[in-house]
């Protein structure tokens, strides 16, 4: 009885039709979520751009001595610059966004240059890693967490030991690093958790020393 059920299936144009559909509507359905997850995060990519763009342009702007509440105060903007992190991390949102700024200046290949110099290296004045353990381990993980030394030329890869070989010339450069831990919002979509990373880098306008009687082991202040 099951086999004769079987066969008028198989013989049935309606059977046919009703696989097919089940077969497209799938694949339509993948189409559909991964469209949307790709849009959604091409969204998070291009805002966290724009919020280090913004940064960059606040800090550059200083005129005195900078402790942390300078800091601190100019990374608040970030609530307004890259909205998703506060929407889905409230007020921990902070620990969930990795924020870097770091003060360069680049050096001469040959120390005694005066005039018309080329530059392939960059020594770092200060770095500031955010204020928060979240922030500098979400840092640390990607490989963009700096530190006091020399960064030579490279790509246009964000990394710890190099800046992208274009910028390097006379002169001093804040180099602003974001790096947010990104989370699918459909488990089944072809893009996965992973850390997006984007570098804004501004020509300092101001005077981007340090305050040493305005820091709570935050910033580190380079010899």
């Amino acid at each position: 009885m099951f086999s004769v059920k079987i066969k008028r299936f198989r013989h049935d144009d309606r059977g046919l039709t009703l696989i097919e559909t089940s077969f497209y509507m799938f694949f339509l359905a993948l189409m559909m979520v991964n469209g949307t997850e790709i849009d959604r995060y091409a969204r998070f990519v291009r805002h966290l751009g724009f919020a280090a763009e913004g940064i960059g342009v606040l800090m550059s702007q200083h005129n005195a001595p900078m402790g942390n509440a300078d800091w601190s105060g100019d990374t608040s903007a970030l609530v307004w610059l890259y909205p998703e992190v506060v929407a889905l991390s409230g007020q921990q949102w902070r620990d969930a966004l990795g924020v870097q700024t770091t003060l360069v200046r680049f050096v001469p290949s040959d120390p005694a240059c005066t005039e018309n110099c080329t530059y392939t290296r960059a020594q770092v004045l200060w770095t500031w890693s955010g204020g928060t353990e979240g922030s500098r381990a979400l840092l640390d993980a990607k490989g963009v967490l700096r530190t006091c030394g020399l960064l030579e030329q490279g790509t246009e890869t964000p990394a710890a030991q190099s800046l992208p070989a274009n910028l390097f010339q006379n002169g001093q450069l804040l180099v602003v690093t974001l790096v947010y831990a990104y989370k699918p919002y459909f488990k089944t979509s072809f893009i996965g958790e992973r850390r997006i990373v984007r570098e804004a880098y501004v020509v300092p306008t101001g005077d981007l020393d340090i305050d040493p009687f305005g820091m709570a082991n935050e910033v580190v202040p380079c010899p």
